[in-house]
């Protein structure tokens, strides 16, 4: 699966400053996440593909985890 999400090149680095409630920062590095805007763009051919593997449901729920993802840091 991750290697057909780079194979499409869907995965872009991400870094993400934080601000503990304490005061203090901290920053996660390293890690990629689907670039939604790409996963739109995608084949109709990869997406049928892709829905008969059962991965879309997977860049889905990645998708809509990420836009909770200030939630996490909130107080």
């Amino acid at each position: 699966f991750v290697e057909s999400l780079a194979r499409e090149k869907l995965l872009v680095e991400r870094t993400a400053d934080i601000t503990l409630p304490q005061g203090r920062k901290t920053a996660l590095a390293g890690f990629s996440v689907v670039d939604g805007e790409s996963f739109a763009r995608l084949p109709d051919a990869v997406v049928i593909e892709w829905h008969r593997k059962g991965w879309l449901a997977l860049v889905y729920a990645h998708l809509a985890s990420l836009a909770c993802f200030t939630d996490l840091l909130a107080d």
